[in-house]
């Protein structure tokens, strides 16, 4: 059961960045007799200024959208509008795109024109055809105009043409080649296209091997069944996770110094002063009414400040400077809303371990520039003046909060995991937000994991507050020697007990046993559980 003072804010865009394209090198034999050519065509494409350009065209009744080459869409000076799409193709493999422009098209041949939007992508495809093509091989009729003349020569696809307008290209005619039946001629208002498998002539010269370098999205072409190793990011989570690499820093004590990663909205924020001191008066008169609640509320938010953790302002001119955070109780009334929702159990694991870390948002310290957009209004008792506070650390109940606090702790193993090698790992898989779970074969090996976990952590200024083990060895509570730890949890079952009835703390205790309980499963008795490991 948790009990807590909640300060709640404006939502800001938060999140964690790509990893770099890596090249894997495959050896490939040559073996393929035939080329498969798309329907291609060249057409006219008109500029910011109207001015027209030749491009080549890809015709997909398989797309939804149109596309077009960032590097075209460059060249043409389009109005760029963002956007932030994901886009998945074969294999669900995914790409995002950043904007998208409109245009005008134009055949070569007759008067037909559309205007349309397409969505620019750095590459649409690779070179089609892949290979040359002999045309004289394809036999083609006389008198046909072809969409474009040099289909059978490999070149880049300036824009991919998506099933809404490629149906509205087709005309009536179709014609297919005899002597090579797999390949079709089709009528377009474009021109005729050519697409179908053609034959190609192998080579006298031996087959040979050769090494071949692929990117890794074609590499997930053989990797289509396994678990995916990164997360495509949102170009808002780009941009947080690129401000939190270039701004965060560390104290000479090993505390993270953050930045608060706002969006595009932070001049909107305004001047909420008045409206938080009459959120404060309120909460003031709530209090009042129930002396044991605002005894240990006054006292939680007491600690905040001699723990350095709340700063009083004293220079009245800074007062409409950054943004008042509104801040409340926060207590469970009933059963429900503490219930265990899951017990997870790992086959692999002989001894549980699960760790809860101490303070996890207020051991990150909050830049000192931006420290006025998390001010409180607070005064002990009515009888004294209001006055105004600053939240020196990450704060819970922004939306930045979470991802401000799990990205401290993947910094703090990219920083210091190669002087406790094995923790990191536990650190970087084993951690939400701030909850371990995690296990060992062994209770020498959870006994070293324990102690190594405790040292690393508190390289970055962390530290656990319990353990939790079905081995009780291993198993403790919260660290006695922390008073202000000690001040806070009873300050929480304060407020906890007092807005709970006795047959429902009945009830919490009752199914807190049953938790442990669970957790001292005999190892032994694990097999049982190695193929259905949650329990709802």
């Amino acid at each position: 059961m948790c009990c807590h003072i909640e300060f709640s804010s404006q939502p800001v865009q938060t999140a964690q960045v790509q990893e770099p394209e890596k090249k894997t090198k495959i050896v490939l034999a040559v073996t393929h007799d035939a080329e498969v050519l798309l329907g291609t065509a060249v057409v006219n494409i008109f500029d910011i200024y109207n001015k027209p350009h030749t491009c080549r065209l890809l015709l997909d009744g398989g797309s939804q959208p149109n596309f077009i080459s960032e590097k075209l869409a460059s060249k043409l000076k389009l109005d760029q509008i963002k956007i932030d799409m994901p886009f998945g193709g074969l294999g669900q493999l995914v790409t995002r795109a950043n904007y998208k422009v409109k245009a005008k098209i134009q055949s070569r041949i007759n008067a037909c024109e559309h205007e349309i939007e397409l969505v620019a992508l750095p590459t649409i495809t690779s070179l089609l055809p892949s290979r040359f093509v002999d045309k004289g091989s394809l036999s083609l009729p006389h008198g046909i105009k072809l969409a474009y003349p040099e289909f059978n020569k490999p070149a880049e696809i300036d824009i991919l043409i998506g099933a809404t307008l490629y149906y509205k290209l087709l005309s009536t005619g179709q014609i297919v080649m005899k002597e090579q039946p797999n390949v079709t001629l089709q009528k377009t208002l474009l021109g005729w296209i050519i697409a179908g498998e053609v034959a190609v002539k192998q080579s006298a010269s031996p087959r040979a091997c050769h090494l071949v370098t692929l990117d890794s999205k074609i590499t997930r072409f053989w990797e289509i069944d396994s678990i995916p190793q990164k997360k495509l990011l949102s170009l808002d989570e780009q941009k947080c996770e690129k401000f939190y690499s270039e701004t965060t820093t560390r104290r000479s004590d090993g505390v993270y110094v953050v930045r608060l990663p706002f969006n595009d909205q932070r001049d909107k924020l305004g001047n909420n002063y008045y409206n938080a001191l009459n959120r404060a008066y309120s909460q003031e008169r709530k209090l009042s009414k129930n002396p044991s609640l605002k005894e240990a509320y006054t006292g939680k938010l007491c600690r905040y400040r001699d723990l350095g953790h709340l700063r009083e302002i004293t220079n009245t001119n800074t007062r409409d400077q950054g943004y008042y955070i509104p801040h409340l109780d926060v207590t469970k009334r009933d059963y429900e809303a503490s219930r265990l929702k899951r017990i997870v159990f790992d086959g692999s694991h002989n001894i549980v371990l699960a760790g809860d870390l101490q303070k996890m948002f207020r051991c990150i310290q909050v830049h000192e520039d931006d420290v006025k957009y998390q001010k409180i209004p607070w005064r002990n008792d009515s009888s004294e003046q209001m006055r105004v506070f600053v939240l020196t650390t990450v704060t819970q109940g922004t939306a930045c909060a979470p991802y401000l606090a799990a990205r401290t702790l993947h910094q703090l193993e990219i920083d210091e995991g190669g002087r406790y090698p094995q923790a990191a790992q536990f650190l970087k898989n084993d951690f939400y937000v701030d909850d371990l779970l995690t296990g060992a074969s062994s209770l020498e090996a959870a006994v070293e994991l324990k102690d190594k976990l405790e040292k690393l952590l508190e390289l970055g200024g962390f530290k656990f507050h319990k353990w939790t083990s079905n081995e009780p060895s291993l198993s403790s509570q919260s660290n006695s020697s922390d008073e202000s730890n000690k001040a806070d949890a009873e300050a929480e079952a304060a407020i906890s007990d007092n807005s709970m009835s006795n047959e429902t703390q009945k009830q919490h205790r009752k199914r807190l046993q049953v938790i442990l309980e669970q957790l001292s499963i005999n190892s032994k008795d694990w097999g049982s559980h190695r193929k259905q490991r949650t329990l709802h």
